[in-house]
Order: structure tokens, then sequence, then C-alpha cells
């Protein structure tokens, strides 16, 4: 799970850097390569992060009772559709709920100067 946060959070931070002082990262490489950099990073770290979470959701569901009795197949098989079906709808809302903050932040960018949208980028 760390290795793919820590995979996008180096994405994002390249990206946010990009858009904060390119000339600093140009100086170290091309921005076009910064960029493919941080498209490459970001999607390994989530197939890392959501392939590990996929191998915990087994894991997570307990397959005991509170006597220590084992629980019928049939309870585990729920518990683990369960842990899938809430890990999907997290995939699913968390991007939604950042696409609204986008369109509260960039309300209005076609009047921003360039400086503002500059900032608003980097807000987001």
């Amino acid at each position: 799970m760390f290795l793919g946060a820590g995979l996008i959070a180096a994405a994002l931070a390249t990206m946010h850097q990009l858009n904060v002082d390119i000339d600093a990262m140009e100086a170290i490489a091309p921005a076009g390569a910064w960029y493919v950099l941080a498209a490459l990073l970001s999607p390994i770290g989530y197939v890392i992060q959501d392939t590990v979470a996929d191998a915990m959701t087994v894991a997570a569901a307990p397959v005991v009772d509170a006597g220590d009795r084992p629980l019928p197949e049939a309870q585990i098989k729920v518990q683990h559709s369960t842990m899938q079906t809430l890990g999907r709808a997290a995939i699913i809302f968390g991007p939604a709920v950042v696409a609204l903050l986008n369109i509260a932040v960039f309300d209005g960018v076609e009047t921003m100067s360039a400086a503002q949208k500059t900032a608003a980028y980097a807000r987001i």
C-alpha cells in the first residue's frame, strides 16, 4: 500500500511542481519528460494499491465467529462481496467528489489571468 501511495504522491508532486515552478523542473529535464514520468507513475501506483487492497479484503473478512467456530462458506462469500463492493464504491465516489471540487475551484476560469489560473491549479 505504501509503495503504491508513494508512486501516486510522487506523480502528484511532480505535476504540482511543474505547475508552480516549471523553470526549476526544466533545469533538470524537459517538461514533457516530467509529464510522461508522472503519467506513468500514477497508474502504476493505483494498480499496486488496488492489487494489495483486493488481497487485503479477503483477509479482512472474518472466517470464524465470536465463539471461534467456522462461519458458513456462504456468509464468508457475502462478506467478501461486501468488501469488494465498498471498495468499488470508493473508487467511483472519490473521483466524483474530486470532480465537484474542480467545478468549484475552476468556476469562472475563463475570466482569470494566467497567474490566477496557475494558482487555481496549484490549489487543487
